[in-house]
C-alpha cells in the first residue's frame, strides 16, 4: 500500500514536467536555478565559497552532481527535476514506513498520503530545491534511529548529510539525542554526526575559510529580513497553507502523549516544534519553507491517525479507521485537486528565455542572467573561466556585499538600493557581452548601476518582454537617450514632465512624440512601465507613426518593451493611446491629481546600422 502511495505521489510531482514545453517549461523558482547551476560549476572545477558565492552548506551540490555532469545543462536541469520528483516518492514512502513499524497500518497510510499530496512538497520536489534532500536524509536517519535493532552510527552519518544540505538538519540532531536510549548511543552518533560531517564539508571549507564563514554564516546572520514578514500571516501559512489536516492530526499526537508515549512520538514532535519556532524565528520565511516542515509533520500526524484509532473501542476500531481515512481524503480533496489544476501552468518567462538566446547569443558564447534558470533554459550555465567574477546567486552575491559593510537595514529592498558598491556583478557585467536583467535585476541594480546598464546595453530580442537578452553595444547610448539631453526628441501634446534620474515621464490616455529626420533605416525602441495594480486590468494600447498605425496590443505585463523599424527619412509624428488611466488624488493615493496611464522609462532613436547586429542564431 505505501508503494501504491508514494507512486501516486510520483505521479502527481512529474504530471507538471511532462505538460506542453516539457520539465524547463515547468514553474520554477530562482532558488532551484543557483543550486543547480552552482552543481554544475562545481562538477567542472570551478569552487563554491573560493570562486563564487553559495550560502548553503555545499551537500545539495554534491547530490545534483548525479545529472549536473550531463554536458548540456538544458537537459541535466530537466533530468535534475525528474530526480527531485523520485527523492519526494521516496520521501513518501519513508514517511508511511516509520509509522508503519511505530503503529500499524492506518496510521502509515495516513502519513504517507499527507505527505504525498502537501502542497509545499509537492512543489518543492518537482525541482532541485535543497528540501527534497533534506527531507530525504532525515527521514532515513530517523528511520534508522527509531527502529528496533538501532544503528546510532548509521543515523549520525546520514543526519550529518542532512545537514551538509542545510542546517536546519540540525533540529533532527536534537530530536536524536534527546530520544536516545543510552550515553553510548548517544555517543556513536555524534561521532558518527560529527566524523561525516567533516568529511562532508571540509574539502570545501579548507579551501576559502573565510569565504565559506561570511557566506553560511555571516550571511544568514546578518542578513535583513525578506518573504513574509508579518507574524501572525506567517503563523498562518505554517500551520494551515493546504496542510491543515496534517496540523490538527499532529497536534492529536501531541497531546495523546499526556496518555502515553512513544519514542516516535517524542522524536517527531521536538522536530515539529523546533521547526516551527524556527521559521516564526528566522529574518526570512516563504511559504515553500514548509516542504521542510511536511518531513516531521506528517509522520507525527500518521502517529495521530493512529492515537485516534486507539482510543476507540476494540470493535470499532475497523470503522473508525475506515472512517478517519474518509475524512482525511474528504478534508484534503481541495489542495489536491488545487494541486492537480496548478500542474497544468507553465513557465511562460522560461519559455521566453529560451527562445531570447537561442535567436540572440552564438553558441560559444556565455550570457549572464540574474536569475541563472533563464540562462539553463537556454543550455548555458553562468560564465565562468574568463577572469571576471563568477556570480551564480545574484541575490546572496549582492546581499553578502551589502551586509559585509555592517550596515543594518529595515528589509532586503533596502540593503539592494542602499549605494554599497556591487563589485562583482558590476565587473560581471562589464565582461559579459550579453546579460538577461528580467524583474529581478531592476529590483536588485542599484542607482548607479542601473543608469551604467542603460547606457551601454540593448534590448536584442525585444519580442521575449521582460527577459530580453541584452547586449553590450559601442554606441554611446547616454548621448542617444531621450532623457539625457537629445533635445532633437521632442515630447508634445500629453506628456508630462521628466521626474527622477534615471528619468522617466508619465502620459494621460494619448501622447504626441516629434522624431527627427534620420537619413538612414532607423530603429525606435520604447520601454513602459504599465500600472496594472491601479488601472484595474491590462490596458489596450496603439502604436501610429506618422497616422499609420504601427501596433495594438494588450499591455498585460508591468514592464512592455517594443521595437519597430522605420525604412523612411522622417522627421515622424508618433502617437501613443491608451483606454485606461489612473488619478492618484481620486483614487485617495496621493495629492497627484494627474490622469496617469502609461510611464516611459526608455525611448531609443537610433539608425538601425548603430543597433547590435543579431547575427547568430540557430
Amino acid at each position: 500500500m505505501l508503494a501504491a502511495i508514494a507512486a501516486g505521489g510520483l505521479v502527481l510531482r512529474l504530471v507538471a514536467l511532462f505538460g506542453a514545453g516539457g520539465p524547463l517549461a515547468a514553474p520554477t523558482g530562482y532558488d532551484d536555478g543557483v543550486y543547480f547551476s552552482a552543481s554544475a560549476l562545481l562538477v567542472r572545477g570551478v569552487l563554491p565559497y573560493r570562486d563564487f558565492v553559495f550560502v548553503h552548506p555545499p551537500g545539495v551540490l554534491l547530490f545534483f552532481a548525479l545529472t549536473s555532469w550531463w554536458p548540456d545543462p538544458a537537459n541535466a536541469f530537466a533530468a535534475a527535476r525528474v530526480l527531485a520528483s523520485l527523492v519526494g516518492a521516496a520521501n513518501v514512502f519513508l514517511a508511511g514506513a516509520i509509522v508503519l513499524r511505530a503503529s500499524g497500518p492506518l496510521g502509515a497510510i495516513v502519513a504517507a498520503f499527507l505527505y504525498a499530496a502537501y502542497p509545499d512538497a509537492v512543489i518543492a520536489e518537482r525541482s532541485p530545491y535543497l528540501e527534497p534532500v533534506l527531507n530525504f536524509f532525515c527521514l532515513l536517519s530517523a528511520h534508522c534511529w527509531l527502529r528496533a535493532r538501532q544503528r546510532p552510527s548509521t543515523a549520525g552519518v546520514l543526519v550529518a548529510a542532512a545537514c551538509a544540505v542545510k542546517f536546519w538538519g540540525g533540529i533532527w540532531v536534537l530530536a536524536s539525542l534527546a530520544t536516545a536510549r543510552s550515553w553510548r548511543d548517544a555517543r556513536r552518533f555524534l561521532a558518527g554526526a560529527i566524523g561525516a560531517g567533516f568529511l562532508f564539508v571540509a574539502p570545501f571549507a579548507l579551501t576559502s575559510p573565510r569565504g565559506f564563514v561570511e557566506q553560511t554564516l555571516l550571511f544568514q546572520v546578518a542578513r535583513p529580513v525578506d518573504g513574509i514578514l508579518e507574524k501572525s500571516v506567517r503563523l498562518r501559512e505554517i500551520l494551515l497553507g493546504g496542510h491543515a489536516v496534517a496540523t490538527v492530526l499532529a497536534a492529536i499526537a501531541i497531546v495523546a502523549m499526556l496518555r502515553w508515549r512513544t519514542r516516535e512520538q517524542r522524536y517527531f514532535a521536538l522536530a515539529v516544534l523546533i521547526t516551527i519556532a524556527g521559521f516564526m524565528a528566522s529574518s526570512s520565511y516563504w511559504n515553500h519553507y514548509n516542504s521542510h516542515l511536511a518531513a516531521s509533520q506528517c509522520v507525527l500526524a500518521g502517529l495521530g491517525a493512529a492515537a485516534l484509532e486507539r482510543l476507540a473501542p476494540q470493535r470499532a476500531c475497523r470503522w473508525a479507521g475506515a472512517f478517519l481515512l474518509f475524512a482525511v481524503l474528504v478534508v484534503q480533496r481541495a489542495p489536491f485537486g488545487h494541486l492537480w489544476r496548478g500542474s497544468r501552468d507553465r513557465a511562460h518567462d522560461m519559455i521566453a528565455a529560451r527562445n531570447a538566446i537561442h535567436a540572440a547569443v552564438p553558441p560559444h558564447e556565455s550570457v549572464f542572467a540574474f536569475d541563472p534558470a533563464w540562462t539553463l533554459a537556454g543550455g548555458r550555465l553562468p560564465p565562468h573561466g574568463d577572469g571576471a567574477a563568477v556570480v551564480v546567486d545574484s541575490y546572496g552575491a549582492m546581499l553578502l556585499e551589502s551586509v559585509k559593510s555592517g550596515k543594518r537595514y529595515r528589509d532586503t529592498g533596502a540593503a539592494f538600493q542602499s549605494g554599497v558598491e556591487q563589485r562583482e556583478v558590476r565587473a560581471r557585467l562589464e565582461k559579459s557581452r550579453f546579460a538577461i536583467v528580467g524583474w529581478r535585476g531592476n529590483w536588485q541594480l542599484g542607482f548607479n548601476d542601473r543608469v551604467w546598464f542603460n547606457a551601454n546595453f540593448l534590448c536584442v530580442t525585444p519580442e521575449a518582454g521582460e527577459v530580453c537578452v541584452w547586449e553590450r553595444t559601442t554606441t554611446d547610448l547616454g548621448a542617444q537617450l531621450a532623457f539625457a539631453g537629445d533635445a532633437n526628441v521632442q515630447f508634445g501634446e500629453g506628456w508630462y514632465d521628466e521626474e527622477g534620474f534615471p528619468a522617466w515621464r508619465w502620459m494621460p490616455a494619448r501622447s504626441v512624440t516629434t522624431l527627427p529626420a534620420i537619413a538612414t533605416p532607423s530603429r525606435l525602441q520604447l520601454h513602459f512601465h504599465v500600472p496594472l495594480d491601479v488601472l484595474g486590468g491590462a490596458p489596450g494600447v496603439v502604436v501610429e507613426l506618422d497616422g499609420q498605425r504601427l501596433d495594438q496590443f494588450f499591455a498585460g505585463t508591468g514592464e512592455v518593451l517594443k521595437t519597430y523599424d522605420v525604412a523612411t527619412p522622417g522627421p515622424h509624428t508618433l502617437v501613443v493611446t491608451t483606454d485606461r488611466t489612473f488619478n492618484p488624488a481620486k483614487a485617495g493615493r496621493s495629492a497627484d491629481a494627474r490622469d496617469l496611464g502609461l510611464s516611459l522609462k526608455r525611448l531609443l532613436w537610433l539608425p538601425v546600422a548603430e543597433w547590435p547586429a543579431r547575427s547568430a542564431r540557430r
